[in-house]
């Protein structure tokens, strides 16, 4: 939930009503109100920008201060995929303060190390002006190591280089984990979608996709193992030239079944 401060008041009630207006029409008991909630989004974005250009010295320290401003493990995962955090100790001691570890910045390694102090009213400032993307940011898809050797692990690579050519984050599995432990690690990053290829698949040239969402909701409706594996819910085998069409299929049935959900 956002912080409004004080002299955000006027906003937070436009976007209270607007809040009201979309649960009265989720439940049904507003029609039409489609119109109404776009004027007054108009509104909103008018008094930010009205309010933000004209703030006082207070003000400003305010928004400074502000309880949701951004903080170095933001601008890290804003300017960077694929961080790894590493934790050491300065004096038998972990310093909460200090922020670093491995990321990729436009696809090349490199260090990433800041403060977890020292932050800034910038984000803050331009959100409320309009001129930041908000959009959702989608964890990557994960493409598991079936098998290690080089051959494979440059075959794994290559899929994730086509999929952020096509601009979908993406990573490779780095660990030595088996099948289900790398599906343990992709879940816990929350990633939508699994690329799976072992020894037979690259035989045919095809890959494993695993719809990583939707075998989740139908894993709560499939209660019997042995159905489970029969079923090999939200999986698919495709030639690995329809790889990423396939996954942008995927992608994009997740992100209207999320709007749905709105």
């Amino acid at each position: 939930m956002y912080n409004y401060l004080d002299f955000e008041k006027p906003v937070a009630d436009l976007e209270g009503k607007i809040l009201e207006l979309k649960k009265l029409a989720e439940n049904g008991e507003a029609v039409d109100v489609g119109d109404e909630i776009s004027r007054l989004e108009k509104r909103v974005r008018d008094a930010l920008r009205d309010t933000y250009k004209a703030l006082t010295p207070w003000q400003k320290v305010q928004v400074a201060r502000h309880p949701d401003r951004p903080h170095c493990v933001d601008y890290i995962k804003g300017l960077f995929n694929d961080f790894t955090p590493l934790a050491g100790d300065r004096n038998f001691g972990e310093d909460q303060a200090i922020v670093g570890g491995f990321a990729r910045f436009r696809g090349e390694p490199v260090p990433a190390t800041g403060f977890s102090i020292g932050v800034s009213r910038l984000m803050t400032a331009l959100k409320n002006l309009g001129k930041l993307d908000t959009s959702e940011v989608i964890a990557p898809v994960v493409v598991l190591t079936m098998d290690k050797d080089t051959e494979s692990l440059g075959r794994y690579q290559k899929m994730v280089a086509e999929l952020r050519a096509a601009g979908i984050r993406s990573e490779m599995y780095l660990g030595g984990a088996g099948m289900k432990a790398q599906l343990k690690y992709a879940d816990r990053r929350g990633s939508p979608v699994a690329i799976i290829q072992g020894g037979d698949e690259r035989a045919k040239g095809e890959v494993q996709i695993k719809d990583l969402i939707e075998g989740a909701r139908m894993s709560a409706e499939i209660v019997d193992n042995a159905e489970w594996r029969a079923a090999r819910p939200a999986q698919v085998t495709v030639a690995e030239s329809e790889l990423v069409a396939e996954v942008k299929k995927i992608l994009a049935a997740q992100a209207e079944e999320r709007a749905r959900g709105k």
